[in-house]
C-alpha cells in the first residue's frame, strides 16, 4: 500500500493534504509515523514523506538515513507529549 495513504488511514483523515505541514493532522501523522514499517518503502518515497511532513527540502544519503530522519521526527513529537502529560 502507498505511503501516503496508509499514514491517512492511520491518521483517519479524510485527505492527505490534512497531513502536511501546519495542516490539521500532521502532528498526529508524525506520532503514526513510528508505527510503520518504514524500510520497505524506497528512498524517493521516505523522502517525499519527509519533506511533506515537515516543509523541508531534504536529500538523503541513503534509505536508513531516510527512516532514522522520520523516527526522530516521531521521537520529537512523542517526547513534546509526554513532557505535557
Amino acid at each position: 500500500m502507498d505511503l501516503f495513504e496508509l499514514l491517512k488511514a492511520m491518521c483517519g483523515c479524510a485527505c492527505i493534504s490534512d497531513m502536511a505541514y501546519g495542516r490539521p493532522y500532521n502532528e498526529q501523522a508524525c506520532l503514526c509515523i513510528s508505527f510503520m514499517r518504514l524500510e520497505n518503502y524506497d528512498l524517493h518515497v521516505l523522502t517525499d514523506m519527509y519533506q511533506y511532513l515537515t516543509g523541508k527540502s531534504m536529500i538523503f544519503e541513503s534509505k536508513e538515513r531516510a527512516v532514522i530522519s522520520l523516527c526522530e521526527l516521531s521521537s520529537t513529537y512523542s517526547a513534546f507529549y509526554n513532557a505535557c502529560i
